[in-house]
């Protein structure tokens, strides 16, 4: 289920709740998916507009625009919960600059991937790429661009639904991840 927080201009037919009850929901779980949209790819003069964050039966898609990721601090900086995140660096540094969140106990898919194949020239190793090797699924990349020069308008339903998309996909590559690198003895090196 997909809900949206902080989308007072939003044209979607998707449920809204508040960052409290996104709070109360993650508080609970071990593991969440993470991940953000943004007007562009410099942090240091483009903004976050979207923070997405949730499970696999539940997605949370908050409009950073109108909403503080703030009272997630205490789920993102907690050791005991595992975030993941596809290419972590990025989303980082932009959850860094807009809200000094120190993120703790990181999962990347995307490192964990590069460890799994050693490195090897010529894999893909991008979300879009990463979720057709494990789950089959057809990533449309287009949406992502549409976020870049969004001001003010609202988000429309497929952005949203994408954005939660994106969250659902991450655990779930996880799970595909983890016997390969117990198989390969590569826990120690994704752990790093």
């Amino acid at each position: 289920m997909i809900y949206t927080v902080g989308t007072t201009k939003l044209v979607s037919n998707i449920p809204e709740c508040t960052i409290e009850d996104v709070v109360k929901y993650c508080a609970t779980k071990k593991v969440l998916g993470v991940d953000t949209e943004t007007e562009g790819f410099d942090f240091t003069c483009k903004k976050m507009i979207m923070f997405q964050i949730g499970d696999e039966d539940t997605q949370f898609v908050i409009d950073t625009r109108f909403a503080s990721i703030e009272p997630l601090r205490y789920i993102l900086e907690s050791k005991d919960i595992i975030k993941i995140f596809h290419n972590a660096k990025f989303d980082y540094k932009f959850i860094k600059a807009t809200s000094d969140i120190e993120l703790e106990c990181v999962y990347d898919t995307f490192l964990a991937e590069r460890v799994i194949n050693c490195g090897k020239d010529g894999m893909k190793y991008g979300l879009k790429d990463v979720c057709q090797k494990y789950l089959k699924v057809d990533l449309n990349k287009e949406v992502r661009n549409q976020f870049i020069g969004l001001t003010g308008q609202p988000f429309r339903n497929d952005q949203i639904v994408y954005g939660a998309k994106d969250v659902e996909y991450l655990l779930q590559i996880r799970k595909h991840q983890l016997p390969l690198i117990n198989k390969h003895r590569l826990n120690n090196v994704v752990n790093l």
